[in-house]
């Protein structure tokens, strides 16, 4: 049976249209268990991109810390001149209530979007 999707995702820009690379939107995942974590660049005429996610309690975002389930820092694909967009499926089962993506680029990267879908909704308030 399908899923009826819009009520059981959320999908959030993790980035500010024309933003630098760095710290991206602050994105409240309350509720929801997993994302889908998306990069996409214009054109990449030198260098490379990605993206990978912080977690934290305060909702401006000043405690994030990079999110390591299992040690390791949960990131895309890095994106070069062959590769200009990618997602990764993640579990956000331990993470903090606020997620953002940080953006790191080398070289020379051109306009670039992220998003976030959240999904898993409906375990109830206070279920991470």
């Amino acid at each position: 049976m399908k899923r009826t999707l819009p009520f059981c995702t959320s999908v959030t820009p993790g980035n500010t249209p024309g933003a630098a690379a760095g710290n991206g939107l602050v994105i409240d995942r309350q509720g929801y268990r997993s994302t889908l974590i998306g990069l996409a660049a214009a054109t990449i005429t030198a260098g490379s991109i990605n993206a990978k996610i912080q977690h934290g309690d305060a909702a401006d975002g000043s405690d994030m810390a990079d999110f390591k389930p299992d040690g390791i820092a949960i990131s895309t694909s890095t994106l070069d001149t062959s590769n200009t967009n990618t997602f990764k499926d993640v579990d956000l089962s331990g993470a903090k209530r606020y997620i953002r993506l940080v953006i790191a680029t080398t070289g020379t990267v051109s306009a670039f979007s992220t998003y976030a879908v959240l999904g898993d909704v409906g375990y109830g308030q206070g279920f991470n």
